[in-house]
């Protein structure tokens, strides 16, 4: 018998959650842009994990992890 198991949402974990989707339709793209979705076991983050996590969906959606550390040197709020 299969046992199934219950989602986070059982256990009130609170999960972080950085999607990246694409601003209009891909279809008819030669290079397609899917959307990404990098999860993180806890919502109460440091800005340390949360920049790491953005990077990694960054990576994900296919920029080069250099080309994105030399923007954040350059990033002004």
């Amino acid at each position: 018998m299969m046992q199934s198991f219950p989602d986070a949402t059982c256990f009130n974990l609170h999960i972080m959650k950085i999607t990246i989707t694409p601003s209009e339709d891909q279809t008819s793209e030669k290079h397609k842009h899917y959307g990404v979705s990098i999860e993180y076991p806890a919502d109460d983050v440091d800005c340390h994990i949360a920049i790491r996590i953005i990077v990694n969906a960054l990576i994900a959606w296919g920029f080069e992890r250099d080309t994105i550390m030399k923007a954040m040197e350059k990033y002004e709020p």
